[in-house]
């Protein structure tokens, strides 16, 4: 998965120079994240371009259905960025 972080407000994209990032995902209903600890773990490709990429772990999302997530920049100097979207995954691809 590939994310372009984005300022809080829309008007551009975040610089995330010494951010680290996490992607945490769980499906639409559930209480708990689907993964956990390294298995969050993304890495940030072109800070100054906001762009984060993130891989599935082995087996990843096995069922179809609407899964909400989230990238969490977390800055050196203690600040947090959160960005949500939305992942679907249809049945039989």
């Amino acid at each position: 998965m590939q994310f372009t972080i984005r300022k809080s407000d829309g008007s551009g994209v975040l610089d995330v120079t010494g951010a680290t990032a996490k992607v945490h995902l769980r499906e639409t209903g559930a209480t708990a994240n689907k993964f956990s600890g390294a298995e969050e773990d993304a890495v940030v490709v072109s800070p100054t371009l906001g762009r984060v990429d993130y891989t599935l772990p082995t087996g990843g999302v096995n069922n179809s259905g609407v899964y909400k997530g989230q990238v969490d920049m977390a800055f050196p100097a203690g600040g947090h960025h959160t960005q949500e979207f939305e992942l679907v995954v249809k049945e039989g691809f």
